[in-house]
């Protein structure tokens, strides 16, 4: 092997592209934060996606010693956190950026007493703050089954309805929302994030019985001027809200 290979300063110089990692692990907490992550292509996105991580693990391996990989496996055992909380079961995202945290955090150059302290921390992190999240959401969040029944962009392409029927421990509803259509991206036409947050409720239905039929008829007039049933219904976006 040549020496530059071993020379200290070129690993540290490398390590900085470990950052790249610590930033793609910010922009995925930043996706599951204010988008809803839907692939147009699982397989794809999940060979890239791994082929991609096992590139930065090798990477992480290589410059194990150096201070920088230190810190990034730090920072990532933190970043990693908020998108195992908000997206818990996408495991094509999750699995392969759990793989290489833990195997960078455990490979790099800290000493045992360190990694005892910092990993014991890190594990009541994620314990303690994994179980009040969830019983937080499942306090204030009631569960419902949710069922998409019709959804059209407005002919300006501005906005979007959604119709959804909702089951819930009553007889259940019918709701009309009215959400951008302007905020979604693509990326590299396997992955989708479409902008979640937005939604404004303009008619909302109670069944009277679990039996009562639901006649919702929605339509767009003009350029984005929604009716529901025949009569006029005004929307407004409001600011961003966190969604459960």
């Amino acid at each position: 092997m040549p020496q530059i290979f071993k020379n200290k300063w070129f690993i540290v110089g490398v390590s900085l592209l470990g950052l790249l990692y610590t930033a793609g692990l910010l922009a995925i907490d930043y996706a599951v934060l204010f988008y809803d992550i839907q692939y147009e292509n699982k397989v794809v996105f999940a060979v890239v996606y791994s082929i991609i991580s096992l590139l930065f693990g090798l990477l992480y391996f290589y410059t194990r010693k150096s201070f920088v990989t230190s810190a990034a496996a730090m920072f990532n055992m933190l970043f990693l956190f908020p998108a195992l909380l908000l997206d818990w079961g996408n495991w094509p995202l999750l699995i392969p950026a759990i793989i290489v945290t833990l195997f960078t955090f455990f490979a790099c150059g800290m000493g045992d007493t360190a990694k005892t302290i910092f990993g014991t921390i890190f594990l009541l992190m994620y314990i303690i703050g994994g179980v009040a999240f969830f019983l937080i959401v499942n306090i204030f969040n009631t569960k419902t089954i949710d069922t998409v029944l019709e959804e059209q962009v407005s002919p300006d392409g501005q906005y979007r309805y959604i119709l959804v029927d909702v089951q819930n421990q009553a007889n259940g509803k019918m709701i009309v929302y009215v959400e951008p259509n302007t905020l979604d991206k693509e990326i590299g036409g396997f992955l989708k994030l479409r902008a979640t947050g937005y939604q404004d409720m303009v008619k909302q239905v109670n069944r009277q019985s679990g039996k009562d039929e639901i006649k919702l008829d929605c339509q767009w007039v003009g350029d984005s001027t929604l009716y529901i049933n025949g009569e006029h219904y005004a929307f407004e976006i409001g600011e961003w809200q966190f969604d459960f």
